[in-house]
């Protein structure tokens, strides 16, 4: 489904690459991949909040609910570095897909620009906003692929 802020706001060129970085995501499997990502983390962080509880009583506890969410936020935030690695990876891998199915870097790049002011992303942001709070690639990273690509193929 598009919505209108996309076909209203972008042009038909930039629309374009943002429909072929979605199924770059669907040819990738990113779905399947960050079920499985989530999986990973969840049964074991699962089991780990139900050993600390179980002093408490457990989780068939009331007074153990106070633990099991401290318990939570501190592996949600030990785990957020590797969980946006891993989406960064994906979000790029997507990008590549796009660039070869439309071969239109000229768009990606427009595209990429015109999410700055949009998205209010920061072009380039610190190492700790960029490790603890980026799920995508940055977007100078973004324009750096284009010119990668760019060179690889030649346009």
């Amino acid at each position: 489904m598009l919505f209108d802020t996309l076909v209203d706001r972008f042009t038909p060129r930039e629309v374009t690459v943002v429909l072929a970085h979605e199924l770059g995501h669907l040819a990738h499997n990113h779905i399947w991949k960050d079920i499985g990502w989530y999986a990973l983390f969840a049964f074991p962080g699962t089991f780990l909040i139900a050993r600390l509880t179980r002093r408490r009583g457990g989780m068939a506890q009331p007074a153990a609910i106070p633990l099991s969410l401290l318990v939570l936020v501190v592996l949600n935030l030990l785990a957020q570095p590797l969980q946006n690695a891993v989406t960064r990876h994906m979000e790029a891998e997507a990008d590549w897909s796009a660039l070869q199915a439309t071969r239109d870097p000229g768009g990606a790049v427009a595209l990429f620009r015109r999410f700055v002011p949009t998205t209010l992303d920061e072009p380039n942001p610190s190492t700790f906003d960029y490790v603890m709070l980026e799920n995508h690639p940055t977007i100078l990273q973004r324009i750096e692929m284009v010119q990668a690509w760019r060179a690889r193929f030649g346009r």
